[in-house]
C-alpha cells in the first residue's frame, strides 16, 4: 500500500471514534463504532480460532 493511501485509510478509521451508532450496549449507553468494530472483531478472531480447531 502506498504511504498516501495507508494515512487516508488510518485517517477514516480515526473518525469511526466519533461516530456514535444507534444502537445503545448494556450499560446504556450509545458504543462508537470503532468500539463496536473492536468488539466484533475480538469475536470473530476466537470464534475462528476455534472453529478452525475443530475442523483441522
Amino acid at each position: 500500500m502506498k504511504p498516501e493511501k495507508l494515512v487516508e485509510v488510518l485517517s477514516v478509521a480515526e473518525r469511526l471514534k466519533d461516530a456514535v451508532r444507534h444502537s445503545y450496549i448494556s450499560g446504556g449507553r450509545r458504543e462508537s463504532v470503532a468500539e463496536h468494530s473492536w468488539r466484533i472483531t475480538l469475536m470473530a478472531y476466537f470464534v475462528c480460532d476455534s472453529f478452525l480447531r475443530r475442523i483441522f
